[in-house]
């Protein structure tokens, strides 16, 4: 799907199917709930985090003109020019980190 979305960056889905992150998201959550709350915390927070993720992916695309943070979206879309760099959609740490 991720060579498809290159394909065709602002073809639907931009988003990972449903069918394949919700049982991911259930099972995380299960596992965490057998940490007792601070499990179901850290599980809260990790699927945050990652909607939040997939907040930003989407607006990348979609936003275009409007986006709130221009040199973010820029960064996200040379990544559709060259696979190999600008992997971040949310911040550009792990890009400096890794230097792609």
């Amino acid at each position: 799907q991720h060579l498809d979305h290159h394909d065709a960056p602002s073809r639907l889905p931009i988003t990972k199917p449903l069918h394949l992150t919700l049982p991911a998201i259930a099972i995380g959550v299960g596992l965490a709930s057998t940490q007792g709350p601070l499990g179901l915390a850290a599980a809260a927070g990790l699927v945050a985090g990652y909607l939040g993720y997939e907040l930003a992916h989407v607006a990348a695309h979609v936003l275009v003109g409007d986006h709130p943070l221009p040199s973010l979206q820029a960064w996200h879309l040379r990544h559709h020019l060259d696979s190999g760099r600008a992997f971040g959609i949310t911040n550009r740490v792990w890009d400096r980190v890794f230097d792609t």
